[in-house]
């Protein structure tokens, strides 16, 4: 049986971001997780992680797998901490910061104040806080056609469940979590990420024991849209060199 590899989106966007990695069908099994309010069969029903990690947690049983988790996926995964099932091989973490927001001693996120803004923009106007916030996830030079891939999941999205979402990532903070991983963690990141900055790369790769880093320069939030022949191969190694270890 083939390795899966198990895909988790982030916020405001839904599984169809993930579309040019299905090229990496046929050497492994792939799965694609629509979270909750953002696609999923259920809503968004508190301003935490445990509406998505019961979701989650669900979907881990069973076969050996690999986690990739795109920011509020990566910090989702990295929440389990070593609460992880013996199944899961390891975890590729893609433009996501173990917290979202900047906090006393870490100064590496989003200003509260910025987020609070942002909340006030989705209550008063739904559709112009999402175009703002897509446009985030590029950086400069970067092909803004690429963003359509983001906004083909805004039918799906409520403003609820956004807001409900958008709060869970302001008050999650799940650095103390980072040093009870004990599987391998491939860290893809863009240094031009305008959402979870590149510093905070070097934050969790201090903490992390078992950790390898891909910068892609000049990138911005979404490496996987915007250079996905690099993603996917990087990728597929450290997916194949996990396999391999454990025959």
């Amino acid at each position: 049986m083939p390795l899966r590899l198990l895909f988790i989106h982030g916020w405001a966007t839904d599984s169809r971001v993930w579309r040019y990695q299905k090229a990496l069908a046929g050497e492994f099994d792939l799965s694609f997780i629509d979270l909750p309010g953002h696609g999923g069969k259920r809503g968004w029903e508190s301003p935490d992680f445990g509406p998505p990690r019961r979701v989650l947690e669900g979907l881990l049983k069973g076969e050996e797998t690999l986690c990739i988790g795109w920011s509020l996926g990566g910090e989702l995964l990295l929440s389990l901490g070593g609460g992880l099932p013996e199944n899961v091989r390891g975890l590729v973490v893609v433009g996501a910061s173990p917290s979202f927001v900047r906090r006393e001693g870490f100064n590496l996120g989003q200003p509260r104040h910025r987020v609070l803004r942002m909340k006030k923009e989705l209550e008063k106007d739904l559709e112009a806080a999402l175009e703002r916030f897509y446009a985030l996830n590029l950086s400069p030079g970067e092909d803004p056609c690429l963003l359509s891939h983001l906004k083909e999941a805004k039918k799906g999205l409520s403003r609820d469940d956004l807001l409900m979402a958008l709060e869970a990532l302001m008050e999650e903070d799940v650095r103390d979590r980072l040093l009870s991983i004990d599987v391998p963690v491939l860290i893809i990141h863009g240094t031009g990420d305008r959402v979870c900055p590149y510093g905070v790369v070097e934050y969790m790769k201090k903490r992390l024991r078992k950790v390898v880093v891909e910068a892609f320069e000049g990138a911005g939030h979404m490496p996987f849209l915007t250079e996905p022949d690099r993603f996917n191969a990087i990728v597929r190694s450290f997916a194949r060199d996990l396999w391999k270890e454990g025959l």
